[in-house]
């Protein structure tokens, strides 16, 4: 979610609802909703850290309110997820 530093957690949840509820006002296709992943320096620069944990943060809580709204076709992968799969490609 690049241009979203300074962006507080339910910012993030708010734009994330609004754009797939947008989304989904035209289209039906299956929206695959992906966390960051982190910065390669994030160890080192705090603020680097805390932006993709707060933004991650405000899509797993879009994701897990659209989904008690019964938006259909959602799915999610998390950063753990994500790490596993990196390591074993």
């Amino acid at each position: 979610m690049p241009n979203m530093n300074g962006y507080t957690w339910e910012k993030v949840k708010n734009f994330v609802e609004e754009a797939l509820k947008q989304i989904r006002q035209k289209h039906e296709s299956p929206i695959l909703l992906v966390e960051h992943a982190g910065y390669s320096n994030s160890k080192t620069n705090l603020d680097r850290n805390k932006s993709y944990i707060i933004h991650n943060k405000g899509l797993r809580e879009a994701y897990k309110s659209l989904i008690s709204k019964n938006v259909m076709g959602l799915f999610y992968v998390s950063i753990k997820n994500l790490i596993f799969i990196m390591i074993f490609w």
